[in-house]
């Protein structure tokens, strides 16, 4: 009987055996960061492009099929981000499992940025000519987000189905968190007198910030940060600052940063700088990037809402 008691005790007090953590690559900073926040211990993630470079001018290095190659699973952000991928795929000969993050959201079309349509004096509704492809954004909606939480545990379950309830539950808190941050977005742009809410940016990455919270974003180029900034553009800027259609704007780290302020100098309305399509040295986490963007959106809007300039 001893001897059973002593066996069990030995059992009982055995170091938990945990599997390798299981390697992960991504596309993108932002989504190597929410596979890290819902895996925990259990993952080891490589992100293809670095934190604070832009995944609109990424081109893959040949350490890259190697990175793919070793993978169990690889992350991609979809609608277009990453059109290098496939062919990076496909040199691979990878047997890990590819998911599209963005496969199920709703998305958003794509567009050009400003309409040189209104140089010309068109009375067009719309500031921007429809692009065709899906906007890629979307991380930019925490709603579209806490889904894309919610399939990043899924896949992660189905490597190790011993981990599902740990992974079930660190998406739920990290999707409480861009709940609450979501939430109070809401509540604080709701207590502004504002009739409509129109916003300036450098290039078409934040209509879904603007889907999520009711904002109309005016973009001064399209989907790509690599498009030209070009005189036509600035004209049509501030054809639209003259006319008093744009209430707030706001530059994004390292795109064109300097022409804008330079075009929007002799305005008066509010200025914020956003971060757009990747993490770095002051937002290094989602949650970070979402909370410092939607309190400079609430506090651009809170300025232009007691201030003369708003429409």
């Amino acid at each position: 009987m001893k001897f059973v008691g002593s066996l069990l005790l030995l059992v009982l007090l055995a170091p938990v055996v945990r599997a390798a953590p299981i390697p992960v690559v991504t596309s993108f900073s932002i989504l190597k960061n929410l596979v890290e926040e819902v895996g925990g211990d259990a993952v080891t993630v490589k992100s293809l492009i670095p934190a604070g470079a832009d995944p609109h001018g990424f081109h893959p290095r040949p350490s890259d099929v190697l990175e793919i190659k070793k993978a169990r699973l690889v992350f991609l952000s979809g609608w277009g981000l990453e059109p290098w991928a496939a062919q990076l795929w496909k040199s691979s000969k990878s047997t890990a499992t590819l998911v599209e993050v963005s496969d199920g959201l709703k998305p958003l079309a794509a567009e050009s940025g400003l309409d040189p349509a209104h140089l010309h004096g068109h009375d067009h509704d719309h500031d921007h000519h429809q692009h065709g492809p899906n906007d890629p954004h979307y991380w930019h909606d925490p709603a579209r987000v806490r889904q894309v939480v919610a399939k990043i545990a899924a896949k992660l379950a189905e490597v190790e189905p011993t981990r599902t309830a740990e992974f079930n539950a660190r998406a739920e808190k990290l999707n409480a968190r861009i709940l609450e941050i979501e939430t109070a977005t809401r509540t604080a742009l709701a207590g502004l007198r504002l009739k409509d809410r129109v916003a300036l940016s450098p290039h078409d990455g934040f209509k879904y910030m603007g889907d999520a919270f009711g904002v109309r974003f005016v973009s001064v180029m399209g989907v790509s940060t690599n498009e030209d900034l070009s005189a036509e553009r600035l004209a049509g800027l501030q054809k639209m600052l003259k006319a008093g259609r744009i209430q707030v704007a706001f530059f994004e780290r390292g795109h064109h940063e300097r022409a804008l302020r330079t075009a929007l100098s002799q305005s008066q309305i509010p200025t914020e700088t956003l971060d757009g399509d990747s993490l770095g040295e002051q937002t290094k986490t989602y949650v970070e990037l979402l909370r410092s963007n939607t309190e400079k959106l609430v506090r651009a809007f809170a300025a232009a809402a007691s201030s003369k300039v708003t429409p």
